[in-house]
């Protein structure tokens, strides 16, 4: 993350944890990067309106936005002065829309936000899984109970990909995940889940022993293939281990980050749209509702 040239940090309201401000603050401060912190306050459904009386809907907006305002302003001004230089940004709106609508406007580098309760963040419908579909910046989500240090980190890879995008897109993860762990002199665990395709069918039509070899066969080749991804850039003064996990990712993933006590997980995502978004969606999608840890995700570069 020390490429990070300026950091848009994103609140609404109730939520502008003093924990994150502060990590969000360190991070832009890693190589004196400039900090916006960018306040988004709903907009009172149209459906609303005309159930409202005494105020308007649009009267009630800046309600919300002053009261929102004062409390960023207090958080900045009681914040620790070790900050850069921090700019606020107040606007009303839909979250998405706002955001996408800054980050196309000003170079950012990083779009830092909290990470939403489980419950509602594996809603099609909720900010963060918004965020990770459509941001084209990378997206960081920070869990406010795990911010005394990234100990553990963790980078998933795919070794086998067949979009030629994925080769960069790797060794951006790698990097970006191994600046992250030299930073915080933390562990780096680099994993990569893998399975047979359609072994669930072909086990039971094929000689145990056949599918046995095949099996094996495919976790060297994927185990080969990872090396390479690994050791194509060299990175001293991080600690590193390998781990190739056997299964779907969006199960076996989830397990690791529990079982490792992973503080920080650095995934790759994609911009899907349409009916196959809504069926498919992709691995850091499914993982963001099932994982208690802060969440990075970086997309291809176009």
């Amino acid at each position: 993350m020390n490429s990070v040239k300026k950091v848009l940090y994103i609140v609404t309201p109730g939520k502008h944890s003093e924990a994150v401000f502060n990590y969000a603050k360190q991070i832009a401060a890693a190589k004196g990067n400039l900090l916006t912190v960018l306040s988004i306050s709903p907009k009172i459904p149209n459906r609303l309106h005309r159930f409202l009386t005494g105020l308007s809907g649009s009267e009630i907006e800046q309600l919300i936005a002053k009261e929102e305002e004062s409390q960023i302003r207090d958080l900045v001004s009681q914040s620790i002065k070790t900050e850069p230089q921090t700019s606020l940004l107040f606007r009303i709106g839909d979250l998405l829309e706002t955001v996408i609508e800054e980050v196309k406007s000003t170079p950012y580098s990083l779009v830092i936000k909290e990470k939403e309760e489980p419950e509602k963040s594996i809603s099609h419908a909720s900010p963060d899984f918004k965020l990770l579909r459509n941001c084209p910046v990378p997206v960081l989500l920070l869990e406010p109970n795990h911010l005394n240090g990234f100990q553990e980190i963790c980078v998933a890879i795919d070794p086998l990909h067949e979009d030629p995008n994925n080769a960069p897109l790797n060794q951006r993860l790698l990097a970006t995940a191994r600046e992250a762990a030299k930073r915080e002199q933390s562990n780096l665990h680099i994993v990569s889940a893998w399975k047979l395709f359609g072994d669930d069918f072909i086990r039971h039509r094929m000689d145990p022993d056949e599918f046995n070899q095949a099996e094996h066969a495919y976790k060297e080749n994927v185990e080969k293939e990872m090396q390479k991804v690994v050791s194509a850039s060299n990175y001293p003064g991080t600690k590193e281990s390998l781990h190739l996990l056997h299964g779907d990712p969006k199960y076996v993933i989830p397990h690791f980050l529990k079982t490792h006590h992973i503080d920080l997980l650095v995934i790759g995502t994609v911009v899907r749209t349409g009916l196959q978004g809504v069926l498919i969606g992709n691995t850091a999608e499914k993982i963001l509702g099932d994982t208690q840890c802060s969440l990075l995700t970086l997309k291809p570069e176009e």
